[in-house]
């Protein structure tokens, strides 16, 4: 029978003020998976300074779900412990991602949600070929780009199918999977428009990529993790317009550089 532990990680969301207060969720992890399933033992806290309401883990793996049990409060400095555990089926040799979610809302009942993406390792898969070396976003209004970089690292072409994995109130427009084909050594930069539904200014979200790819009997998952900031919209003009005028200026030395250059030929 496999046994094996999945990476023990932890998330944080912070929640805007409410009447000058924060939330602030963490949630950490031990999972293992037998053989066809896998459970989660997790340890919740609110590390803020406002109480959080109708509080409730939830494991994901695929397409396949199961929810915790729910706790109407967390007031700052308490700690709830779940197990929860979701039948999988058997899997083939490799890595595995799945996500854990933990859904709240603070005290006029707005919904907030702090996610964390880990994977389950089942026998000994050989490391992986395929890296992301980079993930990005700007701080982000009402829309904006999340950028991943996708590198082969091996002289065999590679097709992965990269996928975003987004909290509550943030949506990737075009469905946030994607299929990249990478040459032999080569990298790609993956483009992924969002759209920010319900989030609010103030607020951090972590947000995680996921690609994965199958090399001969062996499953590959990669988990890249970056943060979102919500901004108010006049902040992202100033941000934006900041770029443009730093973009103009560079534009503008490169021009001056070559005027001179061309002098000194003269």
């Amino acid at each position: 029978m496999k046994r094996t532990i999945a990476m023990l990680g932890f998330v944080v969301s912070l929640a805007p003020p409410v009447q000058a207060g924060s939330i602030s969720i963490t949630a950490t992890q031990d999972a293992t998976y037998d053989g066809t399933t896998v459970t989660s033992s997790l340890t919740i806290s609110n590390q803020g300074d406002e109480a959080a309401v109708s509080v409730v883990p939830k494991l994901r793996f695929g397409d396949k779900e199961v929810r915790g049990t729910l706790h109407d409060e967390l007031v700052p400095g308490a700690t709830v412990s779940d197990t929860l555990t979701l039948e999988v089926g058997e899997l083939q040799t490799g890595r595995w991602p799945f996500s854990l979610a933990v859904d709240y809302a603070d005290g006029n009942q707005y919904p907030f949600q702090a996610l964390q993406m880990a994977a389950i390792t089942v026998g000994s898969p050989s490391p992986a070929t395929v890296a992301v070396p980079k993930m990005e976003a700007d701080p982000l209004a009402a829309a904006g780009d999340l950028r991943v970089t996708v590198k082969n690292l091996s002289a065999d072409p590679r097709q992965a199918s990269l996928s975003l994995h987004l909290p509550h109130g943030l949506e990737a427009t075009k469905g946030g999977t994607e299929v990249v084909s990478l040459e032999p050594w080569g990298e790609r930069e993956v483009v992924i428009p969002i759209t920010n539904r319900t989030a609010l200014p103030g607020s951090r979200y972590p947000v995680f990529a996921t690609v994965e790819y199958d090399e001969g009997d062996t499953h590959h998952a990669l988990v890249a993790q970056s943060v979102v900031e919500i901004v108010s919209a006049e902040n992202a003009v100033a941000v934006h317009g900041n770029r443009f005028w730093i973009g103009a200026a560079v534009l503008g030395g490169i021009f001056v550089l070559l005027l001179a250059w061309r002098g000194l030929r003269g």
